[in-house]
């Protein structure tokens, strides 16, 4: 006897208007409508200043530099990431300079797309639209919205619905296409393969379904065997007591979902409110599973669930991870799954006691995603980095980690690199680029030398630049080397205020130090005739050698530090080296 598996009805009494009847052109275009709504919702500041950010640049850019198209082939964190690699390769086609804009409009694109998919997709799932919104209003920051990087785990939410896919629809160059970018660009395949599998063995009478479980087979071994042979990336969560960590799983993955975000962190009892809230949602699914025991979409959407924290903590200790400020992208799956599950619950529960309790706890998830619903970054100008990349032998272009300009990684490239790529690029063959006349070498604490630094004979006017760095002025002792002297804005507090000019040579380095308070701290560098950009203040505690061998610059040029603020933390200070020649 074939065993198989009874599909959901399309259409129920509780979900009338929840999947459209109209032709699929109008559900698609409605699914883009609402999904790019939500989507500028969470991400317009990424539009708006856009950048590159994590690995996007580090690895993807990087390894393109070093290796070409082939760097789509090379893992990242232990794993293929292909439709993320793939959108670099197309972008950086188009121009360097304009990578960021190209780069994220394909993300949007791509997110906008996959939200179709998932709106639109024959499944056993109920909701239509309402599952695709569900993913796109996750409570948790915005992290994994509108930028190239984070469409890995986009990807892997078809994977998530072939699990729940209609049998009766026989076609499979759909689902094989879904399987190959899903799997190929996120682990998550290694977590549906049992439930494929399962599936596979329900519905033995239908030959296609094995065929799919044993793609998802070679895309599994494939990114296993990735993962097994990347140093440093396997159980790097698994640091704590299996004890302690199931603690940590119900108030952060479970709580968090539905009220997290509506009470202050340091909010009395806030802890013991999450885990209210999650007694609350553990009671109502329980309750949904024992009246519809035999629902395989409801315990399929559990197994997920469990799966997708069970990877969550094993990459990251779940003592660190928050839904807001330590690895909002671990909790996108667990959150998205858990909306799933409330759907299915609010449009099928034969009680209507779960059915409305489900809808309450889907509006408080969606209360709770309004105040994390989208994040703001300092922007890194980009474009002026790429033309300054060109006149200096090595250059450090900004990549954003977390979106302050005071934390952030570097993608080094050489002149060379940089001047075949601006020949390359599309954007600059028709419009200059902005360029600085100066560039961000390391930090004192890293270590960084300083051969080329400034003497204090440099100094040719001084307004108001009476003190120190707030270090040195608190301590009591000089933040940087006796062969060098700190002249610094911070005198008698820091409402003091003021400007010094340097007259340097082309070459020659400065100290540099200021508050991440930095909008008021200027450097601007005069040469008569050309045309830079005013240089973004590096806004870090620690001291950052500027460099000043811009190939651009004239021999010798006058350097203006200006300090035009009076707020609390709001200071500047060069330090320059006490033995150099007279000038």
């Amino acid at each position: 006897m074939t065993s198989t598996v009874t599909p959901l009805p399309h259409s129920s009494p509780h979900d009338p208007a929840l999947r459209s009847r109209g032709p699929l052109a109008r559900r698609i275009g409605l699914a883009a409508l609402v999904a790019f709504v939500l989507l500028l919702a969470r991400a317009w500041p990424r539009a708006r200043w856009p950048d590159v950010w994590g690995e996007d640049g580090t690895e993807f850019l990087r390894g393109y530099f070093e290796h070409g198209a082939a760097f789509v082939l090379e893992p990242v964190a232990g794993y293929l990431i292909l439709v993320p690699k793939l959108i670099t390769l197309a972008a950086v086609q188009v121009g360097l300079s304009v990578y960021p804009e190209v780069s994220i409009a394909l993300a949007w694109v791509a997110t906008v797309a996959i939200a179709c998919v998932i709106a639109t997709a024959p499944v056993l799932l109920r909701g239509g639209l309402l599952l695709a919104v569900a993913c796109l209003l996750v409570p948790s920051d915005a992290e994994v919205f509108g930028l190239p990087l984070y469409v890995l785990w986009w990807t892997a939410i078809p994977l998530l619905m072939l699990v729940f896919w209609d049998p009766a629809d026989t076609g499979w160059r759909y689902r094989a296409s879904l399987l190959a970018a899903g799997s190929l660009s996120s682990p998550m395949g290694v977590a549906v393969l049992p439930l494929l599998w399962l599936r596979a063995l329900l519905l033995r009478a239908r030959p296609l379904e094995r065929r799919l479980a044993l793609l998802a087979t070679a895309f599994a071994a494939l990114q296993l065997w990735m993962l097994t042979h990347t140093d440093g990336t396997v159980a790097a969560g698994l640091d704590r007591s299996l004890g302690s960590t199931l603690l940590e799983i119900p108030p952060k993955f479970i709580g968090a979902y539905a009220i997290g975000n509506l009470l202050p962190a340091d909010a009395p009892h806030a802890g013991l409110v999450d885990w209210g809230a999650a007694l609350v949602l553990l009671a109502l699914v329980a309750a949904g599973l024992r009246r519809d025991a035999r629902n395989p979409v409801l315990w399929g959407l559990v197994a997920l669930w469990t799966m997708s924290v069970a990877m969550s903590v094993s990459r990251v200790s779940a003592a660190v991870l928050d839904p807001v400020t330590a690895g909002p992208r671990y909790f996108f799956f667990p959150y998205l799954l858990a909306g799933w599950l409330l759907l299915q619950l609010a449009l099928g529960s034969p009680a209507a006691w779960i059915r409305t309790t489900s809808w309450a706890m889907l509006a408080l998830a969606g209360a709770n995603a309004w105040p994390v619903l989208t994040r703001m970054h300092e922007p890194l100008h980009w474009r002026a980095h790429v033309g300054t990349c060109a006149q200096f032998s090595h250059h450090r272009l900004p990549v954003h980690r977390g979106g302050s300009a005071a934390d952030i990684w570097h993608l080094e490239l050489s002149a060379e690199q940089c001047r075949g790529a601006i020949a390359r690029d599309l954007w600059a063959r028709r419009h200059p680029l902005p360029s600085y006349p100066l560039q961000y070498g390391g930090e004192l604490a890293a270590g960084t030398p300083a051969p080329r630094l400034a003497s204090v004979s440099a100094l040719v006017r001084n307004d108001g630049w009476n003190g120190v760095d707030f270090e040195t002025a608190y301590t009591g002792k000089p933040s940087i080397g006796a062969d060098s002297r700190i002249v610094g804005s911070l005198a008698t507090g820091s409402s003091d205020a003021g400007s010094i000019r340097l007259r340097l040579r082309r070459g020659d380095q400065v100290w540099y130090r200021t508050e991440p308070v930095a909008r008021l701290q200027r450097i601007a560098v005069s040469v008569p005739g050309a045309r830079f950009e005013p240089p973004p203040t590096p806004a870090t505690r620690d001291w950052v050698l500027l460099d000043f061998s811009s190939a651009a610059l004239p021999a010798t040029f006058d350097v203006e530090f200006t300090d035009g603020g009076d707020g609390w933390g709001e200071w500047s200070a060069v330090a320059l080296k006490i033995d150099g020649p007279a000038r």
